[in-house]
């Protein structure tokens, strides 16, 4: 006979619970017989060790109401599980007198509040998922200290906050998609053992190259749409990864595998990497590049890949390639797919290309130039030739005098000129890489020298993505600075889900509270600039319409 403590948390249970429309879970519950002989009770002598909520069947409608705290009265179960429905309210705290409990899944319903802290006290759980839910505040610290956990899924609720170190040895999946959770991941908050790791969407930062260094185990990784930053390892390609999905972060750096990449599907789309494509990628079979600043021919190894139908997908488009050794008149397999638009070459062939790509086949010629990227904005490296004119009183400079004299002339005269429309703003003399044969002028005895020199300039690109200050906000939008430009205008239409809030220090407030405020520091898309002759500066209008775009914490 079940124990009466088991069997009032039953009755308690029940009477917070109700079958959904069309659920007839709970017609085997009659208290008048045996509760061990309910659906989804499972005994062990007169206790509960087991409790399915619902109708396992797919498809079944579920349940709807609450969790009753009495749950934590059923101190033997090891196993606690729900079908996906409507249970609102919290998740009592009572759950962590449970010691016994091993699984817990309660995915697919709407509970709502913070995660108990008290779950760090269920030293032996080993399956923690409340994914599909509307959990908030932080992961509680104490959750990441058990010993014993091999699979953590949080994914899809609205979590915030930094992450816990993950002590357990042996844990195999950790997915916290979709939430708003920050902060670095530093290189001890995961243990070697995870094989499935999912960070994608959220607003993680920083470097994760020592992190994943030592994750050699991996079969999944996503940490797209976060705001990673810094290089990727080459290692990374060599983890037995079927599916590995980098996209619309902040990375950097050339990227370069250490041996053929053998994994199915690679999305490094949408960051900031650079440098030549390795031909080593070349044995992927969906190869997502686009978006990013690669420069340089595309390895020859990619078309016959591409030909013989071993790469299906190869997106390649708005970077700075230069070529492909691909004829023209070639049929490339209808199973096959590739876009070359938006880079520094007229495509060889016309393939359909995703919309977002744009109709342009080609970058503007200005964009073309040898250039570095550095941070969130756009650089450019370019050689101009120009001549420079030294006062007669220094024509007894020679070697690095001489060099001085004319670099300090150089910087004299394009601080006047401030930007020109192709090559933007100048910043910089890098090297002075020729100074030609001087001739003097006859009536003021100056000398004139032509000189090569490279330059370091800055100009900001449609679709570009910087950070800029506010430094101005009138009712119908605000202005920002980035680096040298001093007018990027934000319009109030470009601003979805932010309301004017008039006043002596006027704001513009989001639905979720965030302020865009003088002195903020902004993230926004560039989707025009515009050269003004007579000023001879920049003009650049900006929206928040993407992926974590708006005020930087």
């Amino acid at each position: 006979m079940l124990s009466p403590v088991d069997f009032l948390a039953l009755q308690s249970i029940r009477k917070s619970l109700q079958d959904m429309p069309g659920s007839h879970y709970f017609a085997s519950w009659d208290f008048t017989a045996d509760p061990c002989n309910f659906a989804g009770v499972y005994c062990s002598g007169d206790r509960v060790i087991a409790l399915n909520l619902g109708d396992p069947r797919a498809g079944s409608p579920g349940l709807s109401g609450h969790l009753d705290p009495s749950i934590g009265k059923l101190t033997s179960l090891a196993e606690f599980t729900m079908v996906p429905g409507r249970v609102m309210g919290i998740l009592p705290p009572a759950i962590s007198q449970l010691k016994n409990l091993r699984f817990i899944a309660l995915s697919r319903n709407f509970f709502s509040g913070e995660i108990p802290a008290g779950l760090g006290e269920i030293r032996g759980l080993r399956t923690l998922d409340l994914s599909y839910n509307q959990f908030t505040g932080n992961i509680p610290w104490s959750i990441g200290s058990l010993p014993a956990l091999s699979n953590v899924i949080l994914s899809h609720n609205r979590l915030n906050g930094s992450i816990p170190r993950f002590g357990s040895s042996s844990l195999t999946r950790l997915d916290l998609k979709h939430n708003d959770l920050s902060g670095p991941i530093m290189q001890d908050f995961l243990p070697p053992s995870v094989q499935y790791l999912s960070l994608s969407w959220n607003r993680f930062s920083g470097p994760v190259d020592r992190v994943l260094s030592r994750l050699t185990r991996l079969n999944y990784l996503d940490l797209s749409l976060n705001r990673f930053s810094g290089n990727i390892p080459g290692i990374l390609f060599t983890f037995p990864l079927s599916n590995l999905q980098l996209q619309r972060n902040f990375f950097t750096g050339p990227v370069q595998p250490v041996d053929q990449v053998r994994i199915a599907t690679v999305d490094l789309s949408f960051n900031r990497f650079s440098g030549q494509i390795s031909p080593l990628f070349s044995s992927v079979q969906t190869l997502y590049l686009n978006n990013n600043r690669f420069m340089g021919e595309v390895p020859s190894t990619f078309v016959d890949r591409l030909l013989d139908a071993s790469i299906q997908i190869l997106y390649l488009q708005h970077n700075y390639l230069t070529g492909i050794s691909l004829n023209p008149t070639v049929e490339i397999p209808v199973q096959s797919s590739i876009c070359l638009q938006y880079n520094c070459m007229v495509p060889p062939v016309t393939m359909p290309c995703p919309l977002k790509a744009g109709n342009q086949k080609t970058r503007p010629t200005g964009q073309c130039i040898e250039w570095k990227g550095s941070g969130a904005n756009m650089y450019l490296k370019a050689q101009l030739q120009w001549n420079v004119i030294i006062p007669a009183e220094n024509l007894d400079a020679k070697g690095l005098a001489l060099q001085k004299a004319i670099i300090v002339r150089l910087l004299d005269e394009f601080s006047a000129k401030k930007a020109t429309s192709t090559l933007g703003y100048f910043l910089a003399v890098t090297t002075l890489d020729k100074i030609g044969e001087g001739k003097v002028r006859q009536h003021s005895g100056d000398v004139l020298f032509p000189v090569t020199f490279t330059c370091l300039t800055y100009k900001a690109f449609a679709g570009e993505v910087l950070e800029g200050e506010v430094h101005k906000i009138l009712k119908h939008g605000v202005f920002l600075r980035c680096g040298p430009v001093e007018h990027i205008y934000l319009s109030h239409l470009k601003m979805q889900g932010y309301s004017f809030v008039p006043g002596e220090n006027p704001i513009f407030m989001s639905e979720k509270s965030a302020k865009i405020e003088k002195g903020v520091k902004l993230r926004v898309m560039v989707i025009g600039v515009r050269y003004m002759e007579a000023e001879r500066e920049f003009q650049a209008v900006a929206n928040l319409d993407g992926d974590y775009l708006g005020p930087i914490e």
